[in-house]
């Protein structure tokens, strides 16, 4: 009996031992589930914020075509002599025309009619840039010379 009282014993043992083990194991996966979850979360969030923040920031930046249009941006020759004026590129002409004729008259939104006088302004200036003894002559003088002889006003 006492045989039978010790394998009893270890029985009991033995299924005590496997319930606590099953438990831990239990406990253990959702450990496990909850840790993966956690993870999950936090990798959906990262590409969360980076669809939601990061993304939409590229795509603003990298607008190039914006400006080809805007012929009047980026005259750099408001303060230069007609020798310089001579080299610049017709661009750079245009915009600086285009700065003077807009500080001289409000065109209310008419981009036509504001690059058709900055043009006329262009080519005077140009006309009086042939002539070499006039290269010390400001650009703004003779800007402001050739915009009362085109009375843009």
């Amino acid at each position: 009996m006492s045989m039978m009282m010790g394998v009893q014993r270890r029985c009991l043992a033995w299924s005590i031992s496997l319930r606590v083990y099953l438990n831990l194991c239990r406990y253990r996966f959702i450990r496990v589930f909850i840790s993966l979850v956690y993870n999950l979360k936090l990798l959906i969030m990262k590409n969360l914020l980076y669809l939601l923040f990061v993304l939409p920031l590229l795509f603003s930046c990298g607008d190039d075509d914006a400006n080809e249009d805007k012929w009047y941006v980026g005259g750099t020759l408001h303060k230069s002599n007609l020798k310089e004026w001579k080299s610049a590129s017709d661009k750079d002409k245009l915009a600086t025309c285009a700065d003077f004729v807009a500080s001289n008259k409000d065109y209310e939104g008419d981009m036509d009619k504001m690059k058709s006088d900055a043009q006329e302004l262009l080519d005077c200036i140009n006309e009086v840039a042939i002539s070499s003894e006039l290269e010390n002559e400001k650009t703004s003088a003779t800007a402001a010379a050739c915009v009362l002889l085109l009375k843009i006003n």
